[in-house]
């Protein structure tokens, strides 16, 4: 299952690892000057509810603060 969050900092893309079992989700933040390569930022986390929105833009947020 893969989920896409447009934000303002890029596109986030929620996924569920396949080697890992349990409620773990990778969010991946690429920012628009790159979409054509697909360099962003990853991070994995476990969570125990669905990811909105708002978790969406506030990955975003941080993880744009990065590159």
């Amino acid at each position: 299952m893969k989920t896409e969050y447009d934000t303002k900092y890029g596109l986030v893309t929620v996924s569920r690892p396949k080697s890992i079992s349990g409620k773990v989700v990778t969010l991946t933040l690429v920012k628009p000057e790159n979409a054509s390569n697909g360099w962003g930022v990853s991070r994995t986390l476990k969570i125990d509810k669905e990811v909105t929105q708002r978790i969406a833009d506030d990955f975003a947020k941080n993880a744009s603060e990065m590159v």
